[in-house]
């Protein structure tokens, strides 16, 4: 008797996700916090990464590495590409650097004390 029930309740939740329309992109809002990938590259361009658009029309961005407190990368275009994190339930990678790359520094303290940039 349960699997008679089963059957037609799998089948009418089956219709009922296939029938929702496409999602519109999310709003993510003038700033992103985490780990930040370059354009084309696979290495992380920041662990602890703060992007934050700028200019009128918002696009241009800047990503400021708060772990080396220096400013990593400087771009044009696109903000960041997110991959399939909200349609896949996996572990994400980080996101990756979208535009073209204007400016960036090499990994590296960005501040120092008595004129010495050796990590303590």
């Amino acid at each position: 008797m349960r699997t008679f029930l089963l059957i037609p309740i799998l089948i009418l939740f089956a219709a009922g996700v296939a029938a929702q329309p496409a999602r519109a992109e999310p709003v993510r809002g003038p700033f992103w916090s985490g780990t930040v990938r370059g354009q084309g590259r696979t290495e992380i361009i920041a662990d602890k990464g703060i992007v934050v658009t700028a200019g009128a029309d918002t696009k241009a961005c800047f990503c400021y590495d708060t772990d080396l407190m220096r400013l990593s990368l400087a771009w044009t275009g696109d903000f960041l590409e997110f991959g399939n994190t909200l349609t896949r339930i996996e572990w994400p990678p980080p996101p990756q650097v979208k535009g073209t790359p204007v400016f960036g520094t090499r990994p590296g303290p960005g501040w120092s004390k008595e004129d010495r940039f050796t990590d303590p």
